[in-house]
């Protein structure tokens, strides 16, 4: 089958930002702000030449599996509690929604995979008026007390790093490989990658989602990153700290409260095409205490597709 050629969309060269400061700060409270450390891909001079990358296959002795080296910063927080209808995907990149109750026990793997991701399938080609709604992947994690470890049969602790999980060249990869289909009908009419992020427990105080508003990101923040893996090699965007950076979490997430937020958009007419996520923690890390709830979430990634682009998505 021939492979029809990409539109300028799904090129990483392709305008993907598009800063506007003077709207963004009309969403900024400065009374609702929390100072909290939150972890950047480092400005390292190894850039320059060499791509920065993570390696999840067998290794030869000696061969490094990432290249990565972070820069800790303070970041300014905002919660978006009592203002969640302030947000929006288009303008945001990302928004505040309410769930459904859970139906299966997510700790049941075959549950999870036959009854939870169809029902959140039909959730969103609810939401979001689609066409095709393909869910591809689904992450669960876990915080455990503060000293306690991980091993690779858990659920993974959270991700502390800013990211955007695709960037437009790896979007052309996950449609390729899990919609299986001649791509032209897809290229005409609009795609978005989104992740659908909820909380299982609550109140959460602690290793919260937060999310950066798109507006406030300039094309130079983002760095492309490989990751390798047996059968499939992808790219996301690893971020650079810029100070003009505006983060927004939700403060005391309950259990049917989720975040959805975008990782890749095909439409390029100014909207919001992505946005930048990562979770933070009380710094320094406190004593566990048994009355405070740890924080246990799910997250999935889907494919939306709208033969036609409508006139706003469904975070409007």
């Amino acid at each position: 089958m021939e492979v029809p050629e990409p539109p300028a969309a799904y090129r990483n060269s392709t305008q993907l930002v598009f800063p506007d400061y003077e709207e963004a700060s009309k969403d900024w409270n400065h009374d609702q702000q929390h100072i909290r450390a939150l972890s950047f891909i480092a400005d390292d001079p190894l850039y320059l030449t060499e791509k920065s990358f993570c390696i999840n296959i067998p290794l030869p002795s000696g061969q490094p599996r990432s290249n990565l080296t972070f820069d800790k910063r303070l970041v300014e927080f905002c919660s978006a509690r009592a203002r969640e209808a302030t947000f929006s995907l288009d303008k945001n990149g990302f928004c505040f929604v309410k769930m459904p109750e859970l139906s299966v026990d997510l700790h049941d793997t075959q549950a999870l995979r036959s009854v939870f991701i169809a029902e959140m399938e039909q959730w969103l080609q609810d939401r979001f008026k689609a066409d095709l709604v393909q869910v591809f992947d689904y992450t669960l994690r876990q915080v455990k007390p503060f000293g306690y470890s991980y091993n690779d049969k858990e659920p993974r602790p959270p991700a502390n790093a800013a990211h955007i999980d695709q960037t437009p060249g790896a979007a052309v990869r996950r449609m390729t490989l899990h919609l299986q289909k001649d791509l032209t009908e897809f290229y005409n009419g609009r795609i978005q990658l989104v992740n659908l992020w909820r909380a299982l427990n609550g109140p959460l105080k602690d290793s919260l989602l937060s999310v950066c508003d798109s507006r406030t990101i300039e094309r130079q923040d983002l760095m492309e990153h490989d990751l390798v893996f047996p059968h499939y090699v992808g790219e996301n965007f690893q971020l650079k700290y810029n100070p003009k950076q505006r983060w927004y979490f939700l403060d005391g997430m309950e259990a049917d409260e989720a975040v959805l937020f975008k990782n890749f958009d095909s439409m390029t007419d100014g909207r919001a095409r992505l946005c930048p996520h990562g979770s933070f923690k009380r710094d320094p890390p406190q004593p566990h205490d048994e009355n405070e709830v740890m924080r246990a979430s799910i997250e999935i990634r889907a494919i939306i597709f709208h033969k036609k682009a409508p006139l706003a998505s469904g975070g409007e």
